[in-house]
């Protein structure tokens, strides 16, 4: 959650596709920033921790004062299994980063494959975001990690 127009609390809740702007408890709006990458939530009785590495959901909200955007990080839905036989870590799945202009009007979504950046670790800097990039080793080997600055190329 962060401050949005210096009247109104911005809330990014994890299952819901509407953006939350509070003026206070009773008062506040919606604004639509859904994924296309999440259509519906699972609200199964299944245990929590395969519910917490299978089911997608909003991660937070970021303000980009260089570009004056707004970033909502999105976890998308992975399997538990892998066809290799290896399971599915929460920080293993797909993700995204939904783009929003000053309005909160979505300008587009860019999309990142599993476990190729961590999940959600975006850092916003004047020359881009700086995202921390997984280099994937062999299967005893410790993987290794490297930031880098993603450059946005909106749509």
């Amino acid at each position: 959650m962060l401050m949005y127009n210096k009247k109104e609390l911005l809330v990014s809740y994890g299952t819901l596709h509407e953006l939350y702007l509070y003026k206070s408890p009773v008062h506040f709006r919606t604004v639509n920033a859904k994924s296309k990458y999440l259509d519906t939530f699972r609200y199964e009785q299944e245990d929590y921790e395969t519910q917490q590495r299978t089911d997608g959901v909003y991660n937070n909200i970021k303000y980009d004062r260089f570009r004056n955007l707004y970033y909502r990080i999105v976890r998308h839905n992975q399997p538990f299994s892998n066809p290799d036989g290896t399971s599915n870590e929460y920080f293993d799945a797909p993700w995204s980063i939904i783009v929003l202009d000053k309005n909160l009007n979505v300008i587009d979504e860019i999309s990142f494959k599993a476990r190729e950046y961590i999940l959600g670790r975006v850092v916003i800097t004047k020359e881009g975001l700086l995202l921390t990039k997984r280099i994937q080793k062999g299967i005893f080997e410790k993987e290794d990690r490297q930031n880098i600055i993603y450059k946005l190329r909106l749509s």
